[in-house]
């Protein structure tokens, strides 16, 4: 399973999102050209985690929880 987040503010990447995610869909406004990744409707994309974050690190990195994807 992996939990689905999108940041809020700003795209994926070092110390912007916590270690060990996965993008799952290209950003709408930023520069990643994932060809084998479809086009996001979220500003900055989707990221994956294998595990929920806590609520403290989704608070504090400014991500919006998605749900689960199996």
């Amino acid at each position: 399973m992996k939990h689905l987040y999108t940041p809020q503010y700003r795209p994926p990447g070092f110390a912007t999102v916590p270690k060990g995610w996965e993008l799952i869909e290209n950003p709408k406004l930023t520069p990643f050209n994932r060809a084998d990744l479809p086009r996001s409707s979220y500003n900055f994309g989707v990221i994956a985690y294998p595990e929920q974050l806590s609520a403290s690190d989704a608070e504090n990195y400014e991500l919006t929880y998605l749900g689960v994807r199996k």
